[in-house]
């Protein structure tokens, strides 16, 4: 077994057992070990906290699959979790009447940018049904 399917057992395991923190860890380590692979991005997608970074990261694997049907379905939900987000934010700001700036990041930014800016509280999830 190569490093990263390795790195993305583990990673299955983490959130087998509810530790989506150690999960999204060990994926950021495969992708750092390879960013070319799609199932490590597929995987952050769907453990990151951060609506905004999944949708980003859905959308790298895309990128480097994008006749998968499974990519193609978490692309989907990161977009819907990303709209949801957008939502509450403009509600809160007209409430708040801050002035907000968006920030926007391409897909394709370097890992290590995208860890520094991403939250790290674990998001839930029911099971790792993402990983083939």
């Amino acid at each position: 077994m190569n490093d990263n399917r390795l790195l993305i057992q583990q990673a299955g395991e983490a959130v087998k057992a509810g530790d989506t923190t150690k999960a999204h860890a060990l994926l950021m380590q495969a992708v750092r070990h390879d960013a070319d692979d799609y199932v490590a991005w597929l995987g952050l997608a769907r453990v990151t906290a951060s609506p905004q970074a999944s949708l980003e990261y859905a959308q790298r694997a895309i990128s480097l699959k994008p006749d998968d049907a499974l990519a193609q379905k978490i692309l989907k939900w990161a977009e819907g979790r990303s709209a949801g987000q957008q939502v509450s934010g403009s509600a809160s700001q007209r409430v708040s009447g801050a002035a907000g700036q968006q920030v926007s990041r391409s897909a394709g930014q370097q890992v290590s940018q995208l860890d520094k800016q991403e939250e790290t509280k674990p998001a839930k999830l029911a099971a790792w049904d993402w990983r083939r």
